[in-house]
């Protein structure tokens, strides 16, 4: 009997570890799910402080607007994108020769190829935008999905499999000339906060029915 009871006594002491156990790890999880909600709402705070892409497209406008004028210029748009393309190509630039190559370029962004799948993505976001009735969704353009090689051999102008700084701000010119010419609706050579704000809220929607899809597509791969 006295045997049976000490052996009673040890499950008990057991199942009280188990039970303590099991409320440690809750316990860590909450504080877990509790800490990354709290910096995820820091995080969209900040952005929106700083007028980024969660924030105030007025703020962003205005950061773009360096001579107060009320309206955006082409050359305001390009003067930005060459010095934001100067200041990654030195920041990419590991061993500072002046050049880079392929895998100093790369980015883990960059890498992502959806090139397989971009027929699949482009039917889903058409089938996204009538369902949803999002009259603001672009369906994108399957050219300009390119695979990560194909994107820094369209900069490599000399074909060196190098780049140089000019060849990359050479690239954000021409990329930052699109920008505008979209973004000036009535081509009266400058662009307004209106058609700015307008933009914004096409390139969002647009942004998050592409990686709806492509979430949707690749997570479908998994299991199949």
């Amino acid at each position: 009997m006295k045997k049976l009871f000490l052996n009673s006594l040890s499950i008990t002491s057991a199942a009280a570890v188990v039970l303590v156990s099991v409320l440690s790890v809750n316990d860590a999880a909450a504080a877990g799910a509790a800490e990354r909600s709290f910096n995820k709402a820091a995080g969209a705070e900040k952005a929106a402080q700083r007028g980024g892409k969660k924030g105030n497209p007025e703020k962003s406008f205005a950061r773009l607007d360096t001579d107060e004028s009320g309206t955006l210029t082409l050359d305001e748009l390009t003067a930005q994108a060459t010095a934001k393309a100067e200041k990654k190509f030195s920041h990419s630039d590991a061993d500072e020769d002046g050049l880079l190559s392929f895998d100093e370029w790369v980015s883990p962004r960059a890498t992502a190829d959806y090139s397989d799948i971009i027929d699949d993505i482009v039917l889903c976001v058409e089938e996204l935008k009538v369902e949803s009735g999002d009259d603001s969704i672009i369906v994108p353009d399957p050219e300009n999905y390119l695979t990560p090689q194909q994107k820094f051999d369209a900069i490599d102008s000399n074909s060196d499999s190098y780049l140089d700084l000019a060849e990359v701000q050479a690239k954000a010119s021409a990329k930052a000339e699109q920008s505008f010419t979209r973004l000036d609706k009535d081509e009266s050579g400058d662009v307004s906060l209106d058609e700015y704000t307008a933009i914004k809220q096409t390139s969002k929607a647009t942004r998050h029915a592409i990686k709806s899809c492509i979430d949707e597509l690749t997570v479908a791969e998994v299991f199949e």
